[in-house]
């Protein structure tokens, strides 16, 4: 999956809380990608950043920087489906 400018980097800061993104070939990833992060790390944020995370990945705000989803995401796409399901191309 390619790292698109600006998009990418704006769906980064939105969902990592940053004011800095990544550069292009610095992240890699495919469609429906996992990743494993061992419990030591996850517990160095609060649970008030998974829930700011969870809220933003699951908002219109969130979702129009998803790549593929186009200008066509509503409240019903975000409410039923998976992050990786709208970055499906219809």
């Amino acid at each position: 999956r390619l790292w698109l400018d600006p998009e990418s980097k704006m769906f980064w800061k939105g969902f990592f809380q940053t004011s800095v993104a990544p550069e292009k070939n610095e992240v890699m990833s495919y469609c429906c990608a996992h990743f494993a992060v061992h419990r030591s790390r996850v517990h160095l944020r609060p649970l008030s950043f998974y829930n700011r995370a969870l809220q933003y990945v699951t908002s219109l705000e969130g979702a129009s920087f998803l790549p593929a989803s186009g200008n066509h995401i509503g409240k019903m796409d975000i409410g039923c489906r998976l992050a990786c399901q709208l970055m499906m191309p219809t």
